[in-house]
């Protein structure tokens, strides 16, 4: 029996800063490890990276750096690219021949590679903007920049043009499209016209701070380092982008705060150019002694605010889905957040739903919550990996009529 010879492909320059795509890439590495996949179905490892082979429960290969890149004339390549980069001729477009020249030439020899090794598909665990040109499964997150308002993060920088190319091309290309609910399934087929067949549903899962044991008394430390006591504050774990509407969620804890002086905000999560902006709110709102900005911070103190956490409220503007919701479910927290579609089929009955452009619906919400029993403590039990293997199935025969 022909097996279906599925490379999972490694970017290990993913590191815990850049929030969920690290939580998300890690944990699904190791549930895909661990997994004894169908006969039909054979599982290894790729990256361009030297990874510890320790790591690895199932094979592992590495790609070969092209020789090509070695030889002098590929130097020369690389410093006639940078010069035209930065002089008047860059309008003739040389440095993006010499750019493409070199890029044409890594994608054949790893194609090669990749044919030798009898792989029948690449398979991203996160988005890729530049897929190897080879049959490849690729993870879909959203459509951001088309179902949101234009944000500056898919503005600037011609962001909103490489998102336009990813979904436009990429996509396009993909041999299979794995995405996290029915809601992206729908805009594929809406918003990029992509037959739903190539489609295929993989459940978001909350990250490794549910499976973490973290002692009371540490817990209480962790509280006391930001001057937080049990069910006295409300938490948002979100990177600081524009999309992830703080300034909603500062203004309507202004409105709890008018009524409960002594409640909390805690924000954590890493700057992407829009906590000074949010600073800037909290002072003129008067706000200060009441909204901690934690920053970048432990698994141990997620998994702490989440525990002691009067409600983790999430105003987003940006879905289908979103990890903590998930998170904050399994450790007992009472969930609130938008009211987008994607939220509803993610969460069911086990969220309150709101306007995230309403602050005073929001407001409402959190002080609903304060009358509320708490959240009983449920274990996470989906599986992935048994998920993915039906899905590799499936793709079976269709890989399979051609080499």
């Amino acid at each position: 029996m022909k097996k279906l010879r599925i490379g999972v492909y490694l970017d290990i320059e993913f590191k815990p800063q850049i929030g969920g795509a690290f939580s998300y890439s890690e944990l699904l590495f190791e549930k895909i490890n661990l997994f004894k996949f169908d006969d039909k179905i054979e599982i290894l490892f790729i990256s361009k990276h030297s990874i510890d082979a320790s790591l690895f429960e199932k094979p592992f290969i590495q790609i070969p750096e092209v020789k090509f890149l070695k030889n002098r004339w590929t130097l020369k390549l690389k410093l006639l690219s940078k010069l035209f980069s930065l002089v008047v001729l860059k309008h003739l477009k040389i440095h993006e021949r010499i750019k493409n020249k070199i890029e044409k030439k890594v994608l054949q020899d790893t194609s090669g590679f990749l044919l030798q090794n009898k792989i029948d598909l690449l398979y991203y665990l996160t988005p890729n903007l530049s897929p190897f040109h080879y049959p490849f499964i690729i993870t879909h997150w959203d459509l951001g920049h088309k179902t949101m308002f234009v944000y500056q993060e898919v503005f600037n920088n011609t962001k909103f043009e490489k998102r336009e190319f990813y979904h436009r091309v990429t996509l396009q290309k993909a041999f299979a499209i794995f995405v996290e609910s029915e809601q992206s399934k729908k805009e594929l087929a809406i918003y990029e016209s992509i037959n739903p067949q190539r489609v295929f549903v993989v459940p978001l899962f909350p990250g490794k701070v549910v499976e973490m044991q973290v002692e009371v008394n540490e817990q209480l430390t962790i509280l006391k380092q930001w001057q937080l006591l049990p069910n006295s504050f409300y938490f948002y774990p979100a990177q600081f982008w524009a999309h992830k509407n703080h300034f909603g969620l500062v203004m309507a804890f202004k409105v709890v705060v008018e009524k409960y002086p002594h409640f909390k905000l805690v924000l954590s999560g890493a700057d992407n150019g829009n906590m000074d902006y949010i600073k800037e709110i909290v002072q003129n709102e008067q706000l200060e002694n009441n909204v901690i900005f934690t920053g970048f911070v432990s698994n141990e103190a997620i998994h702490s605010f989440y525990k002691n956490a009067i409600a983790m409220v999430m105003p987003t503007l940006l879905g289908p889905t979103n990890m903590p919701l998930l998170e904050a479910y399994y450790l007992g927290c009472p969930v609130l957040c938008s009211d987008l579609e994607g939220h509803k089929q993610q969460m069911g009955d086990k969220a309150v739903y709101f306007n995230p452009l309403n602050h005073d619906d929001i407001a409402d919400k959190m002080i609903a919550v304060l009358t509320q029993n708490k959240v009983e403590i449920v274990k996470s039990n989906i599986d992935i990996p048994a998920l993915l293997n039906q899905h590799f199935l499936t793709l079976y025969n269709a890989r399979k009529t051609f080499r």
